[in-house]
């Protein structure tokens, strides 16, 4: 569940933690997008729940670059998912997508 309430308590093993899903956008051009690196949401639960609830933001997610893609292909890897997007002249535009859980925060909860 995405939520914004106090962080629940950790543990060992299949802990209960706060997770950010990100995506890494590519360098276009010298230049990246206007955020390179942007917090699709937050997640409270276990590591596995994390990646489960990003895959579905993964499967949703409708890149920008490149504008018309040739072809896109979606690899699995071992903390998220990597997007390739395949545009024209042999281009290619990388989103990838992660879980990183939160360890310390110097605000409220």
């Amino acid at each position: 569940m995405i939520t914004g309430d106090a962080m629940p308590a950790t543990g060992p093993g299949g802990r209960v933690a706060r997770w950010a899903l990100m995506v890494e956008k590519p360098v276009v051009n010298g230049h990246s997008e206007p955020v390179p690196l942007e917090l699709l949401g937050t997640f409270d639960g276990t590591y596995e729940d994390a990646l489960n609830h990003l895959r579905g933001l993964v499967l949703e997610y409708r890149p920008r670059m490149p504008m018309r893609a040739k072809r896109v292909r979606r690899y699995r890897t071992s903390d998220g998912w990597l997007l390739v997007g395949e545009g024209g002249f042999g281009q290619s535009y990388p989103y990838r997508f992660a879980v990183h859980e939160l360890e310390w925060d110097s605000g409220p909860l």
